[in-house]
């Protein structure tokens, strides 16, 4: 029975790291090349822990309906395995309300993730529409991989970017970024690599908008 029961978690995750694994061979950066390794390094390990939720799982249902994802393969995978996925809030529990209760994120891989890893962190993370992740930075050095909607990222002193699905959005190590979505939310893959911890993990100037142009600290 313990046999079978380790197998069955080997397989829930399997297709969905060995799918993400493919997609990021499409970065050209060495935190790409690293997750890739990663990936299938992990992709026959067994998950610890169970499942959770937080509120903005609610909205992740809609975007993750059966019939809205049929015909798009990495949606797929996702919506398969999401519900047994530990979801949690975003930012280190750092980030204020409004936001904190409009974001989710699920640590696939990482020192808190179902499959353990004192190197990097990666999963998905999950923004509703018409939200301000407010500006924030940390040690490690950051990737995105949009997989559905849309957001822009303002990173430093850099004028917003767009990026939709497909697109892949990087944040070097301690650079101060915001995350916005409009009508859409937003679902993406995310890797942290270097510095994983979160004791370096800092809200910046959360009582303005980053997008507004205001300073940074």
């Amino acid at each position: 029975m313990e046999t079978e029961r380790k197998d069955g978690a080997v397989t829930f995750l399997r297709p969905l790291l060995i799918s993400a694994s493919n997609a990021f061979q499409r970065h050209p950066s060495t935190i790409a090349d690293q997750l890739v390794v990663t990936l299938l390094e992990l992709s026959n390990a067994s998950p610890r822990g169970g499942a959770s939720t937080v509120q903005a799982c609610q909205a992740l249902d809609g975007v993750l309906a059966p019939g809205r994802i049929a015909n798009k393969p990495l949606l797929l995978e996702i919506g398969r395995v999401y519900r047994r996925l530990a979801w949690r809030a975003a930012g280190a529990g750092k980030v204020p309300e409004p936001a904190r209760s409009r974001l989710a994120v699920s640590e696939i891989i990482g020192p808190d993730g179902l499959i353990e890893h004192d190197r990097c962190r990666f999963g998905l993370f999950f923004q509703m529409p018409e939200v301000n992740y407010p500006a924030h930075s940390h040690e490690a050095e950051e990737l995105y991989l949009v997989v559905d909607g849309a957001a822009e990222w303002a990173v430093d002193a850099s004028p917003p970017q767009r990026f939709s699905c497909g697109s892949f959005s990087y944040i070097p190590s301690r650079c101060v970024h915001a995350i916005r979505t409009a009508k859409v939310p937003l679902l993406a893959f995310w890797v942290w690599a270097g510095d994983v911890g979160f004791d370096s993990y800092r809200m910046k100037n959360i009582s303005a908008p980053f997008f507004a142009g205001e300073q940074i600290e």
